[in-house]
């Protein structure tokens, strides 16, 4: 079992922040790492990827351009530094997004994925007329594995070797000790989280104000404030859930069409982010639960949605955001209403009956909705197993929730091996 100083150590590492979508941001890094190996400007960029790198990055809104998909991400990285890593696109010049568009548009920037590939992998080759230079990423989004080029030493660049995959803290770890480890941090130690929580409610009220992407949290917050006008003053859960929903998918709508704001992700992931995190810290103020408390949710929240990713996989062909994120809002708001970790171990079980279906079929602005979903049964089942509601162990659900989420995680990985292949046809088939 981990310890207290561990899975802080953990929550740190694994919020960090990013400008757009990770996986597009993941591209755009390795390729401006080759190209500061390389010491010039590349002629022409190839990318290969993992098919699910592959389609995070297809329809997703990339800053300062209208044009999508792995290859303009790739030519957006020449002409950035990689010193920032995920947040490499706020040193975007759209001068530069211009270029990138012309390198796009002629051809020499490609991107190509091997079905062969598992979990994250990101190999960029750069050329020019001279020389050529390579750089590959790893299993996590900034983790530089490979390095290759004639100017490694002008920029202060370092030749690396390939690691063994980064071993897991969370193997061991049973949801029962989990629970009662990140209910029991010391507050003072977790002013990060609340940091995290206002990067996101920033991007938030620029999605609930312009409308972006698909709109979905501009139109909640307005059937929210329609509830109010009714009289409707009080906290009530009805309005809770629906701020909750807005608020977050308005953070999802805002990212996903490409605004140029930084998000704190968790686990790699800005959706994971916000998800595990706006609605819980909206509920802790509704409630009024004090500082301390709130930022002891956010922890519970963001422990409980990792430990779940770490099992469904980094890149998951089982929606993270709706599925982990809504364990981690259910766990959160559970304890916040004094619950011990008996009916949040229900919930859990609970919501694997519910969420399990929802797939991901790459990053794009329709995942505010699979946001919204998420939040909504999160709170809605927790809510409901409070008043006895227990699905019996069947299909994916299992005794335990520790089980239970192995079920989960096998249907993932190894039930929906060849969901990439189907769901890359399909983008094809729409292009």
């Amino acid at each position: 079992m981990m310890g207290g100083e561990l899975l802080l150590e953990e929550l740190r590492k694994e919020i960090k922040l990013a400008i757009g979508c990770t996986e597009p941001a993941a591209i755009a890094l390795a390729v401006a790492y080759a190209t500061a190996a390389l010491g010039a400007p590349p002629h022409e960029i190839k990318v290969v990827l993992d098919p699910q790198t592959y389609r995070n990055a297809l329809a997703v809104g990339l800053p300062y351009t209208s044009l999508k998909g792995p290859a303009m991400s790739a030519a957006l990285g020449a002409f950035l530094s990689p010193q920032k890593e995920l947040l490499l696109f706020a040193d975007l010049d759209p001068r530069d997004a211009v270029k990138a568009e012309e390198l796009f548009r002629s051809g020499r920037a490609r991107a190509f994925f091997d079905s062969s590939l598992q979990d994250l992998y990101i190999e960029a080759q750069v050329r020019n007329n001279v020389h050529r230079a390579r750089a590959c990423i790893r299993h996590h989004h900034t983790n530089l594995v490979a390095l290759e080029g004639p100017c490694l030493n002008h920029h202060n660049l370092k030749p690396v070797n390939w690691p063994e995959p980064p071993k897991s803290i969370w193997e061991n770890t049973t949801f029962t000790e989990l629970f009662h480890l990140a209910s029991q941090l010391d507050p003072g130690k977790l002013t990060f989280l609340q940091e995290a929580a206002k990067t996101n409610l920033a991007i938030a009220r620029h999605g609930l104000r312009k409308g972006s992407g698909l709109g979905t949290g501009r139109g909640l917050l307005h059937i929210a404030r329609q509830i109010a006008t009714a009289g409707r003053h009080d906290f009530n859960w009805a309005g809770v859930c629906l701020a909750a929903q807005a608020v977050a998918c308005a953070a999802v709508d805002a990212r996903m069409s490409g605004v140029p704001l930084p998000v704190a992700t968790l686990g790699g992931s800005g959706n994971q982010g916000i998800t595990s995190l706006l609605p819980v810290w909206l509920v802790a103020k509704g409630l009024r639960a004090g500082q301390g408390r709130g930022l002891q949710a956010l922890a519970l929240s963001a422990a409980v949605t990792l430990w779940a990713k770490n099992k469904l996989g980094r890149l998951s062909r089982v929606c993270g955001s709706a599925f982990a994120g809504s364990w981690g809002i259910a766990a959160a708001s559970l304890w916040l209403l004094g619950s011990d970790s008996t009916p949040v171990t229900r919930t859990l079980c609970n919501l694997a009956g519910s969420l399990s279906g929802i797939i991901c079929d790459g990053a794009k602005p329709s995942c505010s909705l699979k946001v919204m979903v998420g939040v909504e049964t999160g709170l809605k089942t927790a809510l409901l197993t409070l008043q006895g509601l227990t699905a019996s162990p069947s299909g994916l659900i299992a005794e335990t929730v520790d089980q239970t989420l192995d079920n989960v995680a096998s249907l993932a990985r190894v039930g929906m091996a060849g969901a990439d292949q189907v769901l890359l046809a399909c983008s094809a088939a729409g292009t």
